[in-house]
């Protein structure tokens, strides 16, 4: 009995945390994948997801459906460009989670991808569109690209309408 129980709660658990838990991002392979670039700043301590959400009819919320690990340091980075392929027309969140020693801060940004465009996420700040075209390189100067194409911001979505997250849901029952 003791065994069968443990055995539940450790699956239950897990079945639990599998989306909380991130995954290594394969690169999405459709035609109309849209694409998008950030940076990992030199110095940076913490990892960068990409996450999906759906939205929750019965709730009037969005819950956490996948989350990829795009890259990760435990010490400090030496710098270095994300591209990633994404499906698009979904609710997605860049997130990052950085290490300051005593604390850590977490930030979101909320966007829908439309087929076929590339979006510069700026340092947590804002996601804009910017041409197919354009080589993004850690020597990119981040305040001349947003000059060009900072009125070209992404669409969003309401990402402080989270659902309660496992454990919340797990201790409100």
């Amino acid at each position: 009995m003791w065994k069968g129980s443990l055995c539940f709660l450790s699956a239950l658990l897990l079945s639990g945390c599998s989306n909380i838990l991130p995954l290594d991002y394969s690169q999405y392979e459709g035609s109309d994948a849209a694409t998008i670039y950030a940076r990992n700043y030199e110095g940076s301590v913490g990892t960068i997801y990409i996450t999906t959400y759906k939205y929750v009819d019965t709730d009037a919320c969005f819950d956490m459906d996948t989350r990829y690990e795009l890259d990760s340091n435990v010490f400090a980075a030496s710098g270095n460009v994300i591209k990633a392929k994404i499906k698009p027309g979904n609710f997605y969140a860049y997130e990052q989670t950085r290490n300051y020693g005593r604390y850590i801060a977490d930030s979101r940004l909320s966007f829908i991808p439309e087929p076929g465009k590339t979006y510069y996420i700026m340092q947590n700040e804002r996601i804009f569109e910017i041409p197919d075209s354009e080589v993004i390189s850690m020597n990119t100067d981040e305040q001349k690209l947003f000059n060009q194409y900072g009125k070209n911001l992404v669409k969003g979505w309401p990402a402080k309408n989270k659902c309660k997250n496992f454990m919340g849901k797990l201790m409100s029952k």
